[in-house]
């Protein structure tokens, strides 16, 4: 019985790493996306 709960626990965690991982880069990719974009808009305006 231990056993399947250790396999059970590494699942878990593993599967809320990766979720995790996933918003994170995700959350990096729109805060860069949105930083990239107020800069150019920025750039734009003064020229």
């Amino acid at each position: 019985m231990a056993q399947t709960l250790d396999t059970a626990q590494k699942h878990t965690l593993t599967v809320s790493k990766g979720v995790l991982d996933t918003a994170k880069q995700y959350t990096n990719t729109v805060s860069s996306n949105t930083l990239d974009s107020a800069n150019t808009y920025t750039n734009n305006k003064a020229d």
